[in-house]
């Protein structure tokens, strides 16, 4: 089993448009993968835009000091608890 943490590939910080643009989660489940989507914080608004600490293009994530390494490090923790397997 191959954990693969779609972050890491994807640009963009929302989940279900990694999903459409790419449809891995249909490989992943022929391949017996476990794929994440993590998502970035929502900025408040009527459109909730995701964001990530990346610099000047991530307003809101930037500007709250979002700790959004310390964050993908705790999911892949969970990961690793949750999904003992990869640890052989």
């Amino acid at each position: 089993m191959v954990i693969f943490l779609w972050l890491l590939l994807c640009t963009v910080p929302e989940a279900l448009q990694c999903e459409r643009d790419y449809g891995l989660t249909a490989k992943a489940i022929e391949t017996n993968w476990v794929i994440v989507y993590p998502e970035g914080v929502p900025r408040p608004g009527p459109f909730e835009i995701r964001t990530w600490k990346a610099g000047t293009c991530c307003d809101y994530a930037v500007a709250n000091n979002v700790d959004d390494v310390g964050f993908i490090r705790s999911v892949i923790g969970e990961m690793v608890r949750t999904y003992k397997k990869i640890n052989n």
